[in-house]
């Protein structure tokens, strides 16, 4: 069976780096330039678009440095003993390669109870009502025990309260500059 290069039987070559791959490689640049592929790696304004046409996620431009961090994160929670491996895929960014599998991959019913109640969390620390934010806090030690639709429906309860809460501010800010 014939590999890429056309060579019969790669294996039997002794130094690999020897093999001729300069009409290869002129042929991939020569396609890449022709899609003006490279052209404006930067912009923010192109969808990012795989060599056959296909949209990529805009955040693949930056896969070596989410990889990094990954890597660092391994190294200071796993290596250094403040985090069990179980629990490490938790604290990781995900890699996506196509917007579709970003939707997917974030949706919130694909979140796991553990990341639901942190969500939930962060989100009750946003309420500035000291009486709403008390009244969501015991309701929270409820839910905790809830099944996970349990869960996801109170946390979008407290994400449209939010949504309330910060349209109210900004009426109030609107009438005081009116007033002055």
């Amino acid at each position: 069976m014939e590999n890429m290069l056309d060579i019969p039987n790669y294996e039997s070559i002794t130094n690999p780096s020897r093999l001729r791959k300069d009409e290869e490689v002129t042929e991939w640049r020569i396609q890449l330039r022709k899609q003006e592929y490279l052209a404006t790696p930067g912009d923010a304004t192109r969808a990012h678009m795989s060599v056959n046409g296909k949209q990529l996620d805009q955040k693949l431009k930056c896969m070596t440095q989410t990889c990094e961090k990954n890597m660092e994160t391994v190294l200071d929670k796993i290596i250094l003993g403040k985090m069990k491996k179980a629990d490490i895929r938790h604290e990781l960014e995900q890699v996506y390669v196509t917007p579709e599998d970003r939707k997917k991959g974030e949706s919130i019913e694909n979140k796991t109870k553990g990341q639901l109640i942190k969500m939930i969390d962060e989100s009750i620390m946003k309420v500035m009502d000291d009486d709403s934010k008390g009244g969501f806090i015991d309701t929270m030690k409820k839910v905790r025990k809830c099944r996970k639709e349990q869960i996801i429906e109170f946390y979008r309860e407290i994400e449209d309260y939010l949504v309330v809460e910060a349209a109210e501010q900004v009426a109030k800010l609107e009438a005081a500059v009116s007033n002055a």
